[in-house]
């Protein structure tokens, strides 16, 4: 998961929207280059085609190869020579490969942009291309590159996949026009789900402030989020609705506990993944990684865990994977085998004499 919220949201939504429709691949590395693309896509071939790609401007933008680059902040000259760096690096591996491709069927380069200066467009030589809406610009032919200001894009439901993609009062507007569409919808759901996932890690991951219209919306799609989960429950049953909220919500969690254990403990912190999987109570592992940002070290997740199992001592819940939990807390350099056998031989103990087990490792 990258490590920039908005970075990992942007990637992950336009690989969901597009995925049905060809091959996206994030994070694409270039051959002979130490770089990577953002985000490559490749339309699958016409006769295969499930359906057109109804997704607007975005559609049109993808119905031949390309690499899509956003950017969350305006681009400086370094950032577009970058984008376009790699295009040519693309472009080069392709005809190393097919040395017979026409021009017409090298991919294309889109830069997406909250906005940029007029300097910059001069700069660029970039001009407004007459077949798409106001703020979509191309550079000179030759360089088969488009960039999308998306803050100039006009407010209408072909560009509302491209602006939640914006920043500040246009992206805060474009998500108020997601939780609007019809319910159910599929890609209002599929985005949702991904704003809830970028609200949760804005609160985990030490990151520059958002302005307060994105904080205002990024909550209001966590509230119409958590509402569907109930109507989902509703409508297919309480048991059923509940497991599926719980799965979704659980994979998300989990896949931030373990960036931020990475991050802290590295391997060691990773190897705590499986044991929190056990983990029923979706509060606590909410609680963890809220709890877990100012940690710095192994011994204060330790004092946390054990508070926590105390608690949970208290009320009287299922303790097995806590105690899980709490001895690979206490014996990191223990297998799961060996993990196993000594939680099944504290379950039979006292609660005082597990505890006492648990701390001094007697």
């Amino acid at each position: 998961m990258s490590r920039n919220p908005h970075d990992q949201f942007a990637k992950q939504f336009l690989e969901e929207l597009l995925a049905p429709f060809g091959q996206v691949e994030l994070s694409r590395e270039i051959l002979g280059e130490s770089r990577w693309v953002d985000l490559w896509f490749q339309p699958v071939t016409q006769e295969f085609q499930p359906a057109a790609i109804d997704l607007g401007l975005l559609g049109r933008m993808t119905e031949t190869p390309c690499l899509l680059g956003p950017y969350r902040n305006a681009p400086d000259f370094d950032d577009i020579r970058s984008c376009l760096s790699k295009l040519y690096a693309v472009i080069a591996d392709q005809k190393r490969r097919d040395s017979s491709i026409q021009e017409t069927d090298l991919p294309y380069l889109w830069i997406l942009v909250p906005t940029v200066s007029e300097a910059s467009w001069e700069y660029c030589g970039a001009v407004l291309e007459p077949t798409f809406p106001s703020g979509c610009y191309t550079l000179p032919r030759l360089f088969r590159t488009y960039i999308i200001a998306i803050h100039q894009l006009p407010k209408t439901s072909t560009t509302l996949w491209l602006r939640l993609l914006g920043k500040g009062r246009c992206q805060s507007e474009a998500i108020r026009e997601v939780i609007a569409l019809p319910n159910p919808a599929p890609r209002r759901d599929l985005a949702l789900e991904l704003l809830v996932n970028w609200k949760i890690a804005l609160e985990i991951l030490p990151q520059p402030p958002e302005d307060e219209d994105t904080v205002m919306a990024l909550s209001q799609a966590y509230r119409e989020w958590e509402l569907k989960t109930i109507q989902i429950g509703e409508q297919r049953g309480i048991q059923i609705g509940e497991q599926r909220g719980l799965e979704q919500q659980r994979g998300m969690l989990l896949d931030l506990l373990r960036m931020e254990l990475e991050i802290k403990f590295g391997e060691q912190g990773l190897a705590l993944i499986p044991f929190l999987g056990e983990v029923e109570g979706l509060t606590d592992l909410y609680e963890l990684l809220k709890a877990i940002k100012p940690m710095t070290t192994w011994e204060q997740m330790q004092d946390w865990w054990f508070d926590r199992l105390a608690t949970m001592m208290a009320e009287g819940d299922r303790l097995d994977p806590w105690l899980g939990v709490a001895l690979k807390l206490q014996f990191p350099e223990q297998d799961g085998a060996a993990i196993e056998a000594l939680r099944q031989e504290l379950s039979l103990l006292e609660w005082q004499d597990a505890r006492r087990r648990l701390r001094t490792g007697n």
